[in-house]
């Protein structure tokens, strides 16, 4: 198993990032990243959602993106955007924001959620009414703090969601129905900016259909040629007067078999709650009475496949030296990481008709936690 300890993390780029969005003097702590990148011109950050470092290996040598990477870094634990995204706004890793994965459950409420969409996670049901953002989401976002005029594009459907108040704010906003288009939004932008601003561009293509396609389908191919080849006239159109930096929150691997727990699973009756946060970090609330039948339960029927944590002796895996008071509001006692390619699923259907990914992340693997540093000059 590859040392993640060798490699900087996803919240030390973060807060590299956030350094340059005040009007102090950078922090020299930061150099080693992204030394002397957006210091004194704007600065462009581009999130390509999924674009692990097993893809840039996949472009020749000498593609733009390729050719630009300056290192390669590890993204966050569980590797997911929900986790990765609250790393980005809050600084933070996951063992001090809380997030675990897409699907979140807040015990006060007994209330099962998707994460980035603000819906409950069973009916999807908009959650705006009955409950605040600030209850999932109670650290500050470094975007919407920004002492310089901060720019945000990110794609059309995610406008005026809850989730793009918190991250982006509501001003300074726009959203792209191709990726042309919002590259074509940021050139404009920066272009007529005065003075120095922070931008973000979030693509999410690449993750989107990776789920519904895999990793090697010829469209993924063809999507990852076209995200480099407008990444590169980004660049050409912005190289005089703005810095860019491109990473990823995540990469992916090919799914393999899922255990699909459905209500009625013997699972179930060891748990005070469905599983959630992701299929390859699964969060499990035992029952304390069960604990030690279920431990026994669990390794001989999943343990070939997935290893079983106490969470409260994993703050180091979510990146901190111990868990938050938040995270420890937001976790199970008990958590199923995957340690090959398998999947552990919740559903309320059947299992014939649940719908799995083709491509997944949020485990340990290198592919899914590995990511491109990218700094074009």
């Amino acid at each position: 198993m590859i040392d993640f300890d060798n490699y900087d993390c996803f919240p030390k780029l973060a807060e590299a990032l956030s350094n340059r969005t005040d009007k102090q003097p950078p922090s020299s702590c930061w150099e080693d990243l992204l030394g002397k990148t957006g210091i004194e011109r704007s600065l462009l950050f581009v999130l390509v959602d999924g674009m692990g470092e097993c893809y840039i290996n996949r472009l020749s040598p000498d593609s733009f993106l390729r050719d630009s990477k300056r290192k390669i870094i590890k993204s966050v634990f569980p590797s997911t955007t929900a986790s990765a995204m609250m790393s980005l706004a809050t600084t933070l890793p996951v063992a001090a924001h809380g997030i675990p994965g897409r699907y979140s459950y807040l015990k006060t409420d007994n209330l099962h959620l998707d994460s980035l969409a603000f819906r409950e996670r069973f009916s999807g049901k908009a959650l705006s009414l009955e409950l605040s953002p600030k209850q999932l989401w109670p650290l500050p976002s470094f975007i919407t703090e920004s002492e310089i005029t901060a720019f945000s594009v990110i794609p059309q459907v995610l406008l005026n969601s809850p989730f793009q108040s918190y991250l982006c704010g509501d001003r300074n906003v726009g959203g792209y129905s191709s990726i042309a288009d919002g590259v074509d939004l940021i050139i404009n932008q920066i272009k007529y900016e005065s003075s120095r601003t922070f931008n973000f561009f979030y693509l999410w293509d690449l993750d989107s259909l990776g789920h519904r396609e895999g990793m090697h389908s010829s469209r993924m191919d063809e999507l990852l040629i076209l995200i480099n080849t407008e990444l590169e006239r980004l660049y050409d159109g912005l190289k005089s007067i703005a810095d860019i930096v491109i990473s990823a929150d995540h990469g992916h691997i090919d799914a393999g078999e899922a255990d699909i727990i459905t209500p009625d699973h013997k699972l179930m009756s060891f748990l005070e709650t469905p599983p959630f946060g992701e299929p390859r970090a699964a969060q499990l609330q035992v029952k304390p009475e069960r604990e030690k039948d279920f431990r026994a339960y669990f390794n001989e029927t999943f343990g070939d496949r997935f290893s079983l944590r106490p969470v409260k002796d994993s703050a180091a895996l979510f990146g901190g030296r111990r868990l938050s008071k938040q995270a420890s509001r937001s976790f199970a006692n008990y958590i199923a990481i995957a340690e090959t390619r398998n999947l552990l699923v919740y559903s309320q259907e059947h299992p014939a008709k649940t719908r799995i990914n083709k491509a997944e992340h949020g485990g340990i693997l290198p592919e899914e936690r590995l990511i491109p540093l990218i700094i074009p000059k």
